[in-house]
C-alpha cells in the first residue's frame, strides 16, 4: 500500500469537516488533514489552513476549502513525496502547484489516506502506519 496511489488522480471536492479540519477527495480517494496545510503556487505560499475564516482586508472571511479548488483546479497529481520519517506528505500536481500536509503534533495524526485497498495514516511525531478494511 502506498500514497502513489493519488498520482494521476486531480482533486474533486474540498470541505471542512469540522472547525479547522479538512477532506480531500480525489475521485476514488480521500486525504482526510487534521493538521496544516498549505499550497504553494509560483514557488509562493497561496493559501494556508491557518487562513481558513481570515478576513485579511477581504469583503468577506477567507473559505480555505474554495480557494483551495480554485488553485488546484483540474490538475492531476504528478508525483508524491512522502517523508517517512516526520509523515509530512507532498502532492506535485502537472502545473507545478504543491499541497503540503506537515506534521505538527508529536501525539496526533495529522492525516489519512483512503482508497480502494489503501488505508495509510501517518502518525503523530513522525512515521505511518498502513491496515487493511
Amino acid at each position: 500500500m502506498s500514497v502513489s496511489v493519488l498520482k494521476g488522480k486531480s482533486c474533486t471536492r474540498v470541505y471542512e469537516h469540522y472547525e479547522g479540519h479538512f477532506t480531500f477527495d480525489f475521485g476514488d480517494a480521500n486525504l482526510v488533514a487534521e493538521t496544516l496545510w498549505r499550497v504553494i503556487a509560483k514557488d509562493r505560499i497561496a493559501l494556508t489552513s491557518r487562513d481558513h475564516g481570515q478576513q485579511f482586508g477581504l469583503p468577506a472571511p477567507l473559505d480555505a476549502a474554495a480557494e483551495a479548488m480554485k488553485l488546484l483546479g483540474q490538475s492531476r497529481i504528478v508525483d508524491v513525496e512522502l517523508d517517512e520519517t516526520l509523515a509530512d506528505l507532498s502532492l506535485e500536481f502537472e502545473d507545478g502547484t504543491r499541497l503540503e500536509f506537515l506534521t505538527e503534533s508529536s501525539g496526533y495524526e495529522p492525516w489519512s489516506l483512503g482508497a480502494p485497498g489503501v488505508n495509510i495514516v501517518g502518525l503523530g511525531g513522525g512515521g505511518t502506519s498502513s491496515f487493511s478494511g
